[in-house]
């Protein structure tokens, strides 16, 4: 589903700003430092001519960026999560595969296009993974956000597509986090109930408490593991979601804003 720009509107203020000034600019380092919406917290040397200079805005003046809304972003993600479960009534709930916040995965004949009128570009449609003359065969998938399809062309020939969130699918992890891996992992947890995690090694940067404190490098692993945690299933296969309060559930009327 194509989401561009929601987030944007609950994006929190920049609470930290830095810049390179010359040495010579006495009047631009001034004004930097002592505006009294601001804390001064670095000034660091950058060569012979320069400075790093950093503030942060005091908590009274901190203001957010003109595009910021949250009841408009809530609102636009509510209605973004009403259009999806439109779209898993439309493909079926028996034809459901994956569900997420953003996307489907379902089974349909060949010749159906069950979602056909909710396809499109704009914001809050729905946009298909599966590329023109090629057809899903097999879908893995072990944990929300991370998933493998297996997709065939006219000539019978195959093709994979992985989708591992807070995984860099670098030569080497895709080694280990693969179609084939997660199919074999996911046979392994249906028949034993248990399996082994998948391991991929990350990259990562750190660095101290400043924006300018030192940077380097070090190597995590990823850990892998099946696992449901969206909810609970019925035995009619349908998942209830934490949190999802039940039908007769007395709710206090107390919201303050209704009038205004």
């Amino acid at each position: 589903m194509n989401q561009m720009g929601i987030r944007k509107l609950a994006q929190n203020p920049d609470k930290l700003e830095t810049k390179l000034i010359r040495l010579a600019d006495a009047v631009g380092m001034t004004k930097f430092l002592n505006d009294l919406k601001y804390e001064p917290v670095n000034m660091i040397p950058f060569g012979a001519k320069k400075y790093f200079l950093s503030r942060r805005p005091k908590k009274e003046d901190l203001l957010s960026g003109g595009f910021t809304n949250l009841a408009i972003a809530a609102q636009t993600t509510c209605a973004a999560r009403l259009r999806l479960t439109q779209a898993m009534e439309k493909a079926g709930i028996k034809n459901m595969i994956y569900c997420d916040t953003d996307s489907v995965i379902y089974k349909e004949s060949i010749g159906e296009n069950k979602l056909e009128s909710m396809r499109g570009e704009q914001l809050g449609f729905l946009t298909d993974e599966i590329l023109a003359g090629r057809k899903l065969k097999e879908a893995v998938v072990m944990v929300p956000k991370m998933y493998a399809l297996r997709m065939e062309d006219e000539q019978g020939t195959s093709s994979y597509s992985v989708k591992a969130k807070g995984v860099s699918l670098t030569s080497k992890n895709s080694e280990a986090i693969s179609f084939n891996t997660m199919k074999e992992t996911m046979k392994d947890f249906i028949s034993e109930g248990v399996s082994d995690p998948l391991v991929a090694q990350m990259m990562t940067f750190k660095r101290g408490d400043n924006a300018l404190d030192g940077l380097w490098t070090c190597i995590t692993e990823k850990r892998v593991n099946p696992k449901m945690d969206k909810g609970h299933y019925n035995l009619h296969e349908v998942v209830t979601p934490f949190g999802h309060l039940s039908a007769n559930t007395l709710l206090i009327d107390d919201y303050p804003f209704y009038d205004q």
